[in-house]
């Protein structure tokens, strides 16, 4: 639709103009003629067909007898489907290698939306180097989130400071920027007590008040300025709730499950460790009852014992610590090379005596992946001449990188912060890099890359690959000295069709999303002149411009489960309603709703925080209930036409053990 206002004091003949690329099909003429009076405005709308995924370009000139104007728009286009990928990685380390990978065109994939990726570079601070947009551009914003965003200017700092690699200007201005905003907002969701939670409404939580604690320290070091009394006002609430953690865990009638135990004994480890950074020791009793307990305690707390032992310069106490960590890791050796982590499994249950897996299955703390990354700050707080270790372990963690970095973006996060810590300490790892790699694809020219100890700390190379419809095969060829990391990611969308679920199977088993639409139906007016509204099930779909209406989300979930997020796709040009003036929610007719009656649309708040951005609202639940569950929002739909929805995702933030889907869905808009 275009609105063309004259702002002339004469009549306009006005040739109006519209381009469109290849995602639009456009269903009458592209050039238009109008006359617009003066001081007036007119408007026209083409329709048209959403044929192809992608970014859409629309640009519309308006050219009048005395007067002109132009604009140009750029649109998301995305497929009717779910987000999948798929990524291999590996490392090269022969003078002469070579490496043959599959292309092939994925089962049901959505027309245009596929897109393959080869990410190589000469140095395991390459993958990270080249992920600091992943991170800095997360949509959201709670506490752990706005620390994983600064945690890129940190790095880059610090790498900048201690291994000379230059930084362009352009990334400099940007870490300002997020520097500025994070600390704003960190400032904002510090609590009274001094504590954070992991937004501004929630309650304290030694863990993210530890992280933030971590984070400043981080950002002192790395030469940015941080408020002291917050450090001050955070640190004592921290010291004194590291205290309650011990005494509840050491208290004559604690008797919990393990897993219980190992989050609490996470969150003090994490805190003693936090702690310890600005100078204050380890209290005696504390590790007596650590040193007394190692054999019962996950990675993660081995982890920080050993390096707030090992800072405080008690190296018998570090060592015991740190024997008992290696006792549990997996060490492997394959076709790459040797591999260690600490990832979950039968074997590290039995040593830990743990009767189940559910500690670990839906922890919000560690995944797999940051529970290595951790354990190999304490390889190289204990170890840092280990070459061997230290690299076995960057081995396993740089196989399982994903689409954007590892899993989340506190895992992400911490990969940066050991990575760059093992480069720091390593800092002659590059002199004998000097090799050139060739890749050769089907249906494109090869290309040859050079490698020099001068391009050790570049980003990561991003080589694009066509796709065709056809499987094929990428080969990677090396010659010379030094070591390849590369890593394939190739991102589609599976096809569905409105109306239809998602295929995958929900985890945990029994989870199940259902969105449904209501149109808002006015009673009579009561004996005092007010109006209620009752909601009727929109069972054909169909509503009139301008009109708004109700959307449901219907959870039901067979247990519960920490820090989850369920993004809720909007139908395009609708407007999401902030505040409802009706005195009541809707009544619910013909539904069986157990939601609480409230003076606004959201009905209960039994979540956290929402989010609402252009095509879709978030909805972050700390603690997600058993049972069935609603989320309400109201709806304004503007334009005309038919849309369709994708899925509504519901998945946990910090473990890949919840996510479910519900069906896609159709609207259509028309015009009386």
């Amino acid at each position: 639709t275009a609105v063309v206002h004259n702002y002339t004091d004469k009549p306009q003949g006005v040739d109006l103009t519209l381009n469109v690329s290849e995602q639009f099909q456009v269903l009458q003429g592209l050039a238009q003629k109008i006359i617009v009076e003066p001081d007036k405005a007119k408007r026209l709308s083409w329709p048209v067909k959403i044929v192809q995924a992608g970014v859409g370009v629309v640009r519309c000139k308006a050219v009048g007898s005395t007067a002109g104007d132009a604009m140009e728009l750029k649109l998301p286009v995305r497929p009717l489907g779910v987000p999948a990928f798929a990524t291999k990685s590996g490392i090269m380390t022969a003078e002469d290698q070579t490496v043959n990978l599959p292309l092939s065109w994925p089962e049901g994939a959505a027309s245009g939306s596929v897109k393959f990726d080869l990410y190589v570079s000469s140095s395991a601070l390459g993958p990270l180097l080249g992920n600091f947009s992943a991170l800095i551009d997360y949509p959201y914003g709670c506490t752990e989130q706005t620390m994983s965003k600064l945690m890129p200017s940190i790095v880059a700092m610090r790498i900048h400071q201690t291994l000379g690699v230059p930084l362009a200007k352009k990334d400099t201005d940007r870490f300002k920027e997020v520097y500025k905003q994070s600390m704003a907002k960190l400032d904002e969701y510090q609590h009274e007590d001094g504590g954070w939670g992991w937004w501004a409404n929630d309650q304290s939580n030694p863990y993210l008040t530890s992280l933030v604690l971590e984070g400043y320290s981080l950002l002192k070091d790395a030469g940015y300025y941080v408020d002291p009394e917050r450090t001050k006002k955070g640190t004592a609430w921290l010291k004194n709730n590291s205290h309650k953690l011990f005494v509840a865990l050491t208290e004559p009638l604690h008797k919990k499950e393990p897993w219980v135990d190992a989050e609490a004994v996470i969150d003090m480890s994490k805190a003693y460790f936090v702690l310890g950074i600005s100078g204050d020791k380890i209290p005696a009793d504390v590790k007596t009852w650590v040193l007394a307990h190692r054999q019962e305690l996950t990675p993660e707390p081995l982890s920080y014992f050993t390096m707030a032992f090992s800072k405080a310069g008690d190296s018998e106490a570090a060592r015991a610590m740190y024997d008992r960590l290696i006792e549990l890791s997996n060490q492997t050796n394959g076709d790459l090379g040797s591999f260690m982590d600490w990832s979950p499994n039968a074997e590290m249950y039995k040593k830990l005596h743990f009767k189940e897996e559910r500690y670990y299955y839906y922890s919000y703390r560690y995944t797999d992946v940051e529970t290595t990354a951790l354990s190999l700050k304490a390889v190289l707080a204990m170890e840092p001449a280990n070459i061997e270790r230290i690299e076995a372990v960057k081995r396993w963690i740089l196989l399982q990188r994903g689409k954007n970095g590892w899993e989340n973006t506190k895992t992400t996060a911490q990969v940066f912060r050991a990575f760059m810590e093992a480069e720091i300490m390593a800092k002659q790892e590059g002199s004998g890099t000097n090799f050139q790699a060739q890749i050769s694809a089907p249906g494109q020219e090869a290309s040859q890359l050079s490698f020099s100890p001068k391009s050790l700390f570049d980003k990561e190379k991003d080589i694009s690959i066509p796709v065709g419809q056809h499987t094929g095969q990428l080969t990677l060829h090396k010659t010379g000295p030094g070591r390849l990391y590369y890593t394939t990611v190739m991102t589609w969308y599976k096809s569905i069709k409105p109306g239809e679920f998602v295929a995958e199977k929900s985890s945990p088993e029994g989870l199940k999303l259902r969105r449904e639409f209501f149109r808002l139906v006015p009673s009579a007016p009561d004996s005092n002149g007010n109006v209620h509204f009752s909601a009727a099930p929109l069972t054909d779909r169909t509503v009139k411009a301008g009109e708004t209406i109700l959307m449901k989300v219907y959870v039901d979930s067979p247990t519960s489960f920490p820090y989850t997020i369920m993004e809720a796709p909007l139908p395009s040009g609708a407007e999401v309603v902030e505040n409802d003036p009706r005195e009541d929610t809707p009544e619910q007719s013909g539904d069986n709703s157990t939601t609480d009656q409230s003076p606004y649309f959201w009905g209960k708040w039994w979540w956290t925080h929402q989010d609402i951005l252009d095509d879709h609202m978030a909805f972050f639940v700390t603690d997600f209930p058993y049972g069935k569950e609603e989320f309400h929002t109201m709806i304004r739909m503007e334009l005309p036409g038919k849309f369709q929805m994708n899925p509504i995702s519901l998945e946990g933030m910090y473990t890949k053990g919840v996510r479910a889907y519900s069906g896609a869905d159709q609207i259509t808009v028309t015009d009386k």
